[in-house]
């Protein structure tokens, strides 16, 4: 997102000076041909995005950006030529289509980024009720071998079970608190 907002800004300000017709053609086109390598850096990197997300287990929904990215790059020929030409109305008229194609590529990789940071935080909630309800199963747990104990006289045999039952307890408790430690790494509010 911060390079397809690089990209739209560098490609206003090339807007803005064809419009002006201060620099020279040539300095434009320059700056025309640059932005497309950006660009093209851009529609490599997105690329390689959609291939990472297809090894993943669980693949993100992604929207398909490629007519989008192909459009912008046509544009962004197109434009170049015309600075090439000397043709400034074709130019800016390209710039401008340019720029739209851009704003659309940009709110539709912001919707992408909104529903996947939705998806997680509904992960980690769901994350959080499972280790909340063990954290209660455990507590009841704990209780009842307390109360166990104190009815279990010390040289009975029970009470080989009831030490059993802590130590199995105690690792219970460590799971709950290793898995309440590993969701605080991912959400700083823990």
């Amino acid at each position: 997102l911060q390079k397809i907002a690089k990209i739209k800004t560098e490609q206003e300000t090339l807007k803005k000076q064809t419009e002006e017709g201060k620099s020279k053609k040539i300095h434009l086109a320059k700056n025309q041909e640059e932005l497309s390598k950006e660009m093209n850096t851009l529609q490599k990197e997105l690329q390689e995005l959609r291939k990472k997300n297809m090894a993943l287990e669980n693949k993100h929904k992604m929207p398909n950006t490629q007519a989008y990215e192909e459009n912008i790059k046509q544009k962004m020929k197109e434009s170049q030529k015309a600075l090439q030409e000397g043709k400034k109305k074709k130019a800016q008229k390209a710039q401008k289509n340019t720029l739209e194609e851009l704003k659309k590529l940009e709110k539709l990789l912001q919707s992408i980024q909104q529903s996947c940071e939705k998806e997680k935080s509904i992960e980690n909630m769901e994350a959080l009720r499972k280790i909340l309800e063990n954290l209660i199963s455990f507590s009841f747990d704990e209780e009842k071998l307390i109360y166990q104990t104190k009815e279990t006289p010390r040289n009975s045999a029970e009470f080989i079970k009831i030490i059993q039952q802590q130590n199995k307890l105690a690792n219970d408790g460590q799971i709950i608190e290793d898995s309440l430690f590993a969701l605080s790494k991912r959400v700083v509010e823990i």
